[in-house]
């Protein structure tokens, strides 16, 4: 059954051109970048393992956060700028800082231990944005225009009941309001978030190389968490509020802080450690 009320051929070939860029950016930002960290590293390894750092992270994360907010929130979507929207804000923030900065830890603790210096953290820290690029923008992005394609020449109907082409031609609509402007937006908060990844993964360099017992490593990660939390819950309150240009603008002035404060106060550090230094009790 074909539903009414579909976006017109011409918006589907707009909105399919902006997650065409989407996917097209995406790949390039994790081609180019890999390619690069690999030269400046000598070694493909640390952009490997960050990108396992980022798939640990999300196989614990998950889960618990689907059985937090079930207890806390409920199963209900909250609307937007409620008090269970904020508090869904901020355990998702949160819950992202400490398992994805935990498992940045438990990595370079103990099996990228060769990954000590700036070039090889920087590859670390470009690998768990590679992936999350994947996670986030290229496969969602894909899965929209096969989505579209199938509104687009309607074989996506075939063998759908009422109820489920009208949640199909929702899907379409809301899809449909995709822009090149927006994808760009998006392009530019995946640039924000490799950075800020960099950083926050030389702080956890330099958190596991300096420290000798796993409270230590436990108290250095509180600053990369909150910063991480931080982050997350500024884009997307602001986003809320005054709409994805404006929380892209907060959150380049946040990244750019937190690449001050890095420069500041941690990068002398970093040649000063041993170059391998395993946590232990």
């Amino acid at each position: 059954m074909i539903p009414d009320g579909l976006p017109t051929s011409e918006e589907l070939a707009s909105a399919q051109a902006a997650f065409t860029l989407l996917v097209i950016s995406g790949l390039l930002i994790v081609g180019v970048t890999a390619i690069a960290t690999r030269r400046s590293a000598k070694s493909f390894a640390p952009w490997a393992w960050g990108g396992v750092a980022f798939i640990l992270s999300q196989v614990i994360r998950l889960p618990i956060l689907a059985m937090l907010s079930a207890l806390i929130i409920g199963t209900g979507s909250p609307d937007s700028l409620s008090p269970g929207w904020f508090a869904a804000v901020v355990l998702a923030s949160f819950t992202a800082g400490l398992f994805e900065e935990g498992s940045r830890a438990l990595i370079l603790s103990r099996a990228a231990r060769s990954v000590r210096t700036v070039s090889t953290g920087v590859a670390f820290g470009v690998g768990h944005a590679g992936v999350e690029i994947f996670a986030v923008l290229i496969a969602p992005s894909l899965a929209a225009l096969l989505i579209m394609q199938g509104v687009a020449d309607q074989s996506i109907f075939t063998g759908l009941d009422a109820a489920g082409s009208t949640m199909v031609a929702q899907a379409a609509q809301f899809l449909a309001a995709q822009t090149v402007g927006v994808s760009l937006l998006a392009v530019a908060e995946r640039l924000l978030a490799i950075t800020l990844h960099v950083v926050l993964a030389l702080m956890v360099m330099n958190v596991v190389a300096a420290r000798r017992t796993r409270m230590d490593i436990a108290r250095g990660l509180a600053l990369p968490v909150a910063l991480h939390a931080m982050a997350n819950l500024l884009a997307v309150v602001a986003g809320a509020l005054f709409g994805a240009f404006i929380a892209e603008i907060a959150l380049a002035l946040f990244v750019g802080g937190a690449v001050w404060y890095y420069r500041r106060n941690a990068v002398k550090a970093l040649d000063s450690v041993p170059p391998t230094a395993p946590a232990q009790s």
